[in-house]
């Protein structure tokens, strides 16, 4: 089979057997950031998914240029045929770069019908095209795809209901061949029914996730596709792939391109210090004007270090992040610290000795905060009337109900010490 994008000439796609294929939502429409594509990156390759469908919103905006870098993304990455349906996002030149906008894919069993609702209409076209594709490819199983909600009871930015009643005269006579009705453009996931059937609504590809009400499941905030298949029963069932611990390591596979991250990430990394360092600086000269731009970078080099953080497949589920912490707090105090202050004093070099006193006095802190937060990560719903507060002077943190007078370690006064928002 072609991997990339199948740009679709024909308006019926038939396919000799369809064993399995995954939806991906919302990939592009929060922009085509590093942090984004290594989303898609992941859906594009979860292995045992067939082919797969882009439940719309593949670009941010109706740029040729963001049209083109998403295709030549996908062309490079994805493993089996990638097909694409118009989100709100996707309006213009969508059928330039990916063909029809409504479309049908046929197998023995199996009939997907892909329909246009971006703009929250469903015109009399896409209607007779549903009604028409329904009558002339009855299968046993049918699933009925569109970017933007049914009428639901889990979020009201869907279609309005005299919109849906449209569609619903089209496919009523059939309701009894209809497993799925499968959506995007809400960066969440939930399921209801219409009529009876399934909806399940998938916007995890890549766009910020969204919890839309407190009735979402825990499993909801993650990015994510849904896997179809059919099961040994011949009955087609779907499976929630969260893409959390997936993998994406063709760049960290190269040994030059992955040191290349590396140092551009230390780099980036550096350079969000020195900016920020620089805006005080600026600050304290009172040249407000430097100091916006200084802050300004230091948020650009730090976006820049995130997305290359990403692609060195270094993200994580949060626990994961908290307890690989510990370990590195850990070995600061329990090792590193320890032997710089040693060193130091046994060379005399009282500057040296003072900032690693500092640093490993807060970094105990660190680890102890650390630990309880890894502890209590479940407990959500608990919030502790207990405020952060950080020394200016040495970094020392304090977790308390009121700002401390002074640093215990350094001295500094209540002025030097600010609290975290």
């Amino acid at each position: 089979m072609t991997k990339g994008i199948v740009k679709n000439f024909d308006k019926i796609i038939r396919l000799e057997h369809i064993d399995r294929f995954s939806i991906i939502g919302d990939s592009g429409c929060d922009g085509l950031g590093a942090s984004a594509m290594t989303v898609l990156a992941k859906a594009l390759v979860e292995p045992d998914c067939g082919f797969r469908i882009i439940a719309g919103d593949i670009v941010p905006s109706g740029s040729r240029m963001l049209y083109e870098n998403v295709r030549d993304f996908i062309e490079t990455i994805a493993i089996s045929p990638v097909y694409t349906l118009c989100g709100n996002h996707d309006t213009d030149f969508f059928t330039e770069y990916f063909g029809h906008r409504e479309y049908a894919i046929v197998s023995d069993k199996l009939l997907i019908l892909v329909l246009d609702n971006a703009t929250r209409k469903f015109t009399q076209e896409t209607v007779d095209f549903c009604a028409a594709t329904l009558r002339d490819y009855q299968r046993d199983n049918i699933m009925i795809l569109f970017h933007i909600p049914a009428p639901n009871s889990q979020c009201g930015n869907s279609v309005k209901l005299e919109e849906w009643e449209k569609l619903r005269q089209a496919y009523l006579p059939y309701l009894s061949q209809i497993k799925y009705f499968v959506c995007g453009h809400v960066h969440s996931f939930f399921t209801d029914t219409v009529d009876g059937v399934p909806l399940i609504v998938t916007g995890g590809g890549g766009a910020r996730i969204e919890k839309v009400n407190d009735r979402i499941d825990e499993k909801s905030v993650q990015h994510h596709i849904i896997r179809f298949r059919f099961n040994e029963s011949d009955e087609l069932v779907w499976d929630y792939v969260s893409l959390e611990k997936s993998e994406y390591s063709k760049e960290i596979a190269d040994r030059e391109i992955k040191r290349n991250l590396e140092d551009a990430f230390s780099n980036e990394c550096t350079a969000m210090f020195r900016y920020k360092f620089l805006a005080e600086e600026a600050e304290r000269e009172s040249r407000t004007e430097l100091a916006r731009l200084f802050r300004a970078l230091s948020d650009s080099e730090y976006f820049h270090a995130r997305n290359h953080f990403n692609s060195l497949g270094l993200n994580k589920p949060l626990r994961d992040h908290i307890a690989e912490s510990i370990s590195t707090e850990n070995y600061e105090v329990e090792s590193m610290y320890r032997e710089f202050m040693e060193h130091a004093e046994s060379g005399n070099h009282a500057l040296a000795h003072y900032t690693f006193t500092d640093a490993f006095e807060a970094e105990k802190v660190h680890r102890n905060l650390l630990s309880k937060a890894l502890e209590t990560f479940d407990d959500r719903d608990c919030p502790s009337e207990l405020k952060y507060y950080t020394c200016t002077s040495c970094g020392y943190t304090f977790h308390s109900q009121s700002p401390p007078q002074r640093c215990p370690v350094c001295g500094a006064p209540h002025d030097k010490i600010i609290q975290s928002s």
